[in-house]
C-alpha cells in the first residue's frame, strides 16, 4: 500500500496552480515542455567555472569536440550509442571509444557527430577553457492511465 507523505502534499498543494493532491492522495505536479540541461566540462584542473559573470561563446565550426561532451550532448538527448549511430553513419566502435577517450576520430568523423547532434537540438559553447552543451527537448506528454505505472 502506498503511504501518503503529509509534508509533500503541503508543499504541493502550496505550489499554485494546477499542483496540489489527486483524488488518490499522491502529490499532483505542472506539467513542464521542455527540458534544458548545460554541462560544461573543464580543460584544465581549475575551480568551478562561476557561470554568473562567464562570458559564454557558440563553439566556433571546426573547433575540437570533446569524446565526453559528446556523450553529454548525447544523452541529454536521450540518445542511445546505436541511434546516434544510425543518425550520424558513424560506428557505434568508433562512438563509443570516442566517448571513452579511447580514440581522437578525423576531424570529418567529429564533424558528422557534431552535426547529427546539432540537427537534434544541442548547442556547443566556450567559456575560456571550458566547453559545454546546451540542449532543450520537449517532453512527451502520458496519459493519466501511463502516470500510474511509473516510478513512486
Amino acid at each position: 500500500m502506498e503511504q501518503s507523505h503529509p509534508e509533500r502534499a503541503e508543499r504541493a498543494t502550496d505550489a499554485g496552480d494546477g499542483v496540489g493532491p489527486r483524488a488518490d492522495g499522491r502529490a499532483q505536479t505542472t506539467r513542464c515542455n521542455y527540458t534544458t540541461g548545460v554541462i560544461f566540462y573543464h580543460e584544465q584542473s581549475k575551480p568551478p567555472l562561476d557561470l554568473s559573470s562567464a562570458n559564454v561563446e557558440a563553439l566556433e565550426p571546426g573547433a575540437p569536440l570533446p569524446g565526453v561532451v559528446c556523450q553529454a550532448a548525447r544523452e541529454l538527448l536521450g540518445l542511445t550509442q546505436l541511434e546516434f549511430s544510425k543518425l550520424s553513419d558513424v560506428s557505434k566502435k568508433t562512438i563509443n571509444d570516442f566517448e571513452n577517450q579511447k580514440v581522437e576520430p578525423r576531424s570529418r568523423v567529429v564533424r558528422a557527430l557534431r552535426e547529427a547532434l546539432e540537427n537534434r537540438g544541442a548547442r556547443f559553447y566556450r567559456s575560456g577553457e571550458a566547453i559545454g552543451v546546451l540542449v532543450s527537448r520537449p517532453h512527451v506528454k502520458r496519459d493519466d492511465a501511463e502516470e500510474g505505472t511509473g516510478r513512486g
